[in-house]
């Protein structure tokens, strides 16, 4: 915990990444029958399945007629029309190298295994 406070004074991406990966890291620790991990990249590429899971887990009936093919409320107004592969790892064209070298430092001190995941070929 002590190594995450440093990076209150840091700069906001740094600070926004050290936060991020100290949290994933945590829950990927967690483990209990009453929570159900759902992971962004599941739900944008297995739709509707992923759904049906965490519907049929809070207790719904698990066939889900939601689509990912199509906008969204959420997307960005300036942004319709956004592939999956887009959305899932359009950071990797719109940041610098240097960004996502640094990105990619603060992941590995945190959490190794998401560098693995994040940055891994």
């Amino acid at each position: 915990m002590q190594k995450l406070f440093l990076f209150d004074d840091s700069p906001t991406y740094d600070k926004i990444v050290a936060y991020w990966a100290f949290t994933e890291k945590y829950v990927a620790s967690v483990s209990s029958p009453n929570l159900l991990k759902v992971e962004y990249e599941d739900l944008l590429m297995g739709a509707p399945e992923s759904f049906g899971e965490v519907i049929g887990f809070l207790g719904g009936d698990k066939e889900c007629l939601i689509s990912t093919e199509n906008n969204s409320v959420t997307t960005v107004a300036s942004r319709w029309d956004v592939s999956k592969q887009e959305r899932l790892y359009g950071w990797r064209e719109r940041l610098s190298p240097e960004m996502q070298s640094r990105i990619q430092k603060i992941v590995a001190d945190f959490w190794p295994e998401g560098e693995e995941r994040w940055f891994g070929e």
